[in-house]
């Protein structure tokens, strides 16, 4: 080789390989770029959250094009659709003109692949929908203003699952892997589009009755598609519901805000036992053994615009004549099936759709059976009518149906049911326009099926039928070994099956042996073991009103075993309401009034009133978990007990008290209680080194306590123990902690005056007690009350010493007084007498004056002067008498202050 071509050769081995480095390096360089403009470009397009985690772009894979993978990619709404995500794809691979990446004229697309993708569509009350997000100026006809340039020449989905919620109408459709693809040239005028799809489980669900269920489907379809004109007309298909094959021919057309179509159903191929293969029930069993025959026609039509709430015509049709079929290992066939569906709709709302069976008929067995149903104005006042009368064999059902080995029918099932009317007749309380009437009986029915933990026997049922009630004459029902027996009557009934409203009745009900916890759990049963699966709470419909008297001679709960117990329960409001249940519990009795509430499901809450009776420790203790924890010590007692209490506790999800939600408060008495290997007790006589107080035997007991924040807090309680008294208060906790105080008043035998009476705490756990006996603190209370009551005699003592001092001082001071008092009156005594002297001789002068006068006038003058002087004595007088008692006073206040009292 000359050197010109090995210079050649290695200028163009330079020349790949620079092409070969720049292809590899040049994403990386473009990665982040891309990323960016592409979310931009897509929240620009859409009312949405858009938004990926890595894009990873190669220029080698797809060669001359560009591959570019969007990961963890997904569409999220806004406004009223905030919660929901459209759209969410592990992975989205795209196909892209590599020219178009160095440009700004936007992104040419030519190949789009979802993985793993879950869509979940959804269309709210209002009409609003959560897919129509493309925003006004990106809906244009000219898509070369847009960004992203759709030269489509492949489309695939692969490992879908589509939800579509139809919240108006109370639809759903659910989609289960669902894989696509679409091939053609989806750019061009006119071209042949090729789709293929499947998916491995459909289901249709209308008002929460599954009308398709978990059906296989395939569709594959040549569409010739005119995208000028937006029409699509169907050239060539085959497609599958389960085993039902059929073809679609026709054309869909898109309009302002709509569409129009026109599509037939041609079902040339389908045979009756394709048709079963809608049944889940058949269609999971031995389908492809399975013999059938009859004729069937079965089309359908739809025509017309779909815009908005405005729906095209269709026309669904069903018949099948004289149907048969038979498993080849089982002796009989299910036959003279005859059946006549008719769906149908005008080309207006929903509402216009018509369901009617008019013959629904089959033979068992020799026994006939058959039933029609109409449905008109399903959205907004359902006109319902149904007829079904016949006897069913349960016990051949297995002579024509492959049952498991675990499932077991039996027994004669007898109706004759009339129902016709709106259901607005029920909401108007016009029940008089309403026809429902008829009877069903069922007699020795058993059935068994590895759904069930028991089995269920019906030995008699029956009941009638009308247009107010429910008359259920009889109902002797077994579930494994519970029985009940009940009769009564059930108003609303209609009501109450059609649209959720509130049944009511008043039954009575009686049982054997109800066993509870067999309605809580189900048994998982092995050759050598039995396990059951955790309890839950009982939920308590909300539309139930009933009033029920019941007797029950033995119920079972857990580990409870009552009996006798009768008394009335009220059901509404998802509350049990248990008035005056007397039952006998625990080797005593009990009376029992409460609630149960589930109106909360996730607050579930009792509220009970207890009246229990000379129960015995040991079997409450033994049965009752609470008090296991609560009050530990049950379990070492003997004897019985009588209390009262009322509590609140809410409920865990296995049925039992959270006890740190309970509360309540209440009293217990008993007689006579021993108590044995309690290790309290014993460390207790050990601190006393009294040893002969075990085992201790209590009489005449009486507590009262409470129960909060999930401990039991006693009241201070006083007993008696041989010759020990005892007095404690204090709080047991959840963890069987114990917390008690009080007083040990030993025997006066043991002369030890005040110290006979001992301060003791009790701490530690039930199980591991801690004993303190504190003597300190009782000789300081001792000393400290001996101290006050020789302080208090002192002080008597003093006081009485004093008392008597005053009492002498205050004699001394009468007396001072009493001799000045009588000095004191005798001074005045010598005034008055002195004071009435001086009087009398003023008197004598006078009258003197008088009797010397000769003449009138010197008698008279005689009488004046007379007067005068005896005046004058008197004026003299008075004057003594004052001078003596203002002294006599002065005496006696001398006397007073010369002895003084002082306390």
């Amino acid at each position: 080789m000359n050197r010109k071509i090995k210079i050649s050769l290695l200028i163009f081995a330079g020349f790949i390989t620079i092409i070969l480095v720049t292809l590899i390096a040049l994403p990386w360089f473009l990665r982040d770029k891309i990323m960016l403009k592409a979310k931009a470009e897509l929240n620009k397009m859409l009312n949405a959250k858009v938004d990926f985690e890595n894009v990873n772009l190669s220029f080698i894979r797809n060669f001359p094009y560009a591959s570019v993978k969007l990961e963890n990619f997904y569409i999220a709404g806004i406004d009223e659709f905030q919660k929901d995500t459209l759209l969410k794809s592990d992975d989205i691979n795209l196909i892209i003109n590599i020219k178009s990446l160095f440009s700004d004229t936007g992104y040419d697309i030519r190949k789009l692949e979802f993985n793993h993708s879950k869509v979940v569509v959804r269309v709210l009350p209002n009409g609003h929908a959560n897919w129509r997000i493309m925003k006004k100026d990106t809906t244009q006809t000219d898509t070369s203003k847009m960004n992203f340039h759709w030269k489509l020449k492949e489309f695939s989905v692969n490992n879908a699952d589509i939800y579509y919620n139809y919240d108006k109408r109370n639809m759903v459709y659910i989609f289960k892997n669902v894989n696509h693809i679409t091939t053609g040239d989806l750019t061009a005028d006119s071209s042949l589009l090729v789709t293929r799809t499947t998916c491995d489980s459909l289901s249709f669900i209308w008002d929460g009755v599954e009308y398709v269920s978990k059906a296989k489907a395939m569709l594959n379809a040549d569409i010739d598609a005119n995208v000028n004109d937006m029409l699509f007309k169907i050239s060539k298909n085959e497609s599958k519901l389960n085993e039902i094959p059929f073809q679609l021919a026709g054309w869909l057309k898109s309009i302002p805000e709509g569409w129009d179509m026109d599509f037939k159903l041609i079902t040339d191929k389908v045979d009756f036992k394709s048709v079963l293969s809608l049944v889940p029930a058949i269609y999971s069993k031995s389908f492809e053994d399975m013999l059938a025959g009859g004729k069937v026609d079965l089309s359908g039509n739809i025509t017309g615009l779909w815009v908005g709430d405005y729906y095209p015509s269709f026309d669904l049709k069903l018949i099948v004549q004289n149907g048969w079929f038979q498993y080849p290992s089982l002796p009989k066939k299910l036959e003279k099936i005859n059946i006549n569906t008719h769906i149908t709709n005008p080309g207006r709302t929903l509402d216009a759709t018509v369901f009617d069976i008019s013959q629904f008929a089959f033979q068992l067995g020799g026994n006939p059976f058959k039933a029609k149903m109409r449905i008109a104005y399903p959205m907004t006042d359902p006109d319902i009518q149904l007829n079904a009368i016949g006897k069913i064999n349960l016990g051949m059902i297995k002579d024509v149906y492959p049952l498991d080995e675990k499932t077991s029918l039996n027994g004669i099932l007898d109706m004759n049911l009339n129902l016709a009317g709106r259901m607005s007749y029920y909401e108007k309380n016009e029940y008089q326009k309403y026809q429902f009437g008829g009877n069903m009986n069922i007699t020795n029915m058993l059935l068994k099926t590895s759904i069930l933990s028991d089995e269920v026997k019906i030995d008699n049922a029956a009941m009638d039928f009308n247009n107010s009630w429910v008359d259920l004459k009889n109902l002797q029902l077994k579930i494994g070994k519970n029985d009940i027996t009940a009769n009564g009557k059930l108003e609303n009934f209609i009501p109450y099956i059609l649209q959720d409203k509130t049944i009511k009745g008043q039954l009575n009900l009686n049982s054997n042996y109800l066993n509870i916890s067999d309605f809580m759990s189900d048994d998982t049963k092995t050759d050598t073991t039995t396990t059951k699966a955790p309890r839950n709470i009982i939920k308590i419909p909300s539309n139930m009103d009933f009033t029920v008297n019941g007797k029950f001679n033995q119920i079972l709960f857990d580990k409870m075993n009552l009996t006798n117990a009768h008394g009335m329960l009220k059901i509404a409001d998802s509350k049990l309401n248990i008035q005056n249940m007397n039952v006998n519990a625990f080797g005593g009795s009990m009376l029992l009034n409460g609630l149960y509430n589930v109106a909360d499901t996730l607050k579930p809450l009792v509220n009970f009133d207890l009246t229990i009776q000379e129960v015995v420790f040991t079997q409450i203790a033994g049965q009752v978990e609470t008090l296991q924890k609560l009050v530990p010590i049950f379990n070492k007692a003997s004897g019985k007990f009588s209390t009262k209490i009322k509590f609140t506790s809410l409920l865990k999800s296995d049925m039992m008290p959270d006890l740190n939600s309970l509360s309540g408060l209440g009293s217990f008495i008993t007689k006579s209680v021993g108590l044995k290997d309690v290790p309290a007790l014993e460390a207790l006589a050990k601190a006393l080194k009294k040893d002969n107080l075990l085992p201790m035997t209590i009489q005449d007991l009486g507590i009262v306590f409470d129960i909060n924040d999930g401990k039991l807090t006693t009241k201070p309680f006083s007993f008696k123990v041989k010759d020990v008294n005892l007095t404690l208060g204090g709080v047991t906790g959840l963890d069987k902690s114990i917390d008690y105080k009080g007083k040990i008043q030993l025997p006066d035998k043991l002369n030890l005056g005040k110290l006979s009476t001992i301060n003791v705490k009790i701490g530690g756990t039930f199980s591991k007690p801690k004993v303190e006996l504190d003597v300190k603190n009782t000789v300081t209370e001792v000393l400290t009350e001996t101290a006050t009551k020789v302080q208090e005699v002192i002080t008597k003592k003093t006081e009485e010493v004093v008392d008597k001092a005053l009492e002498e001082a205050q004699r001394q001071k009468e007396k001072a007084i009493e001799e000045a008092r009588k000095k004191a009156d005798q001074m005045i005594a010598q005034a008055e007498t002195l004071g009435n002297k001086l009087i009398d001789e003023a008197e004598k002068r006078g009258q003197e004056l008088i009797n010397k006068a000769t003449n009138p006038i010197a008698k008279k003058a005689a009488q004046i002067a007379a007067k005068g002087i005896v005046d004058e004595a008197k004026k003299q007088a008075a004057t003594l008498k004052v001078k003596a008692q203002a002294e006599a006073e002065k005496i006696i206040k001398e006397a007073s202050d010369k002895v003084v009292i002082q306390k």
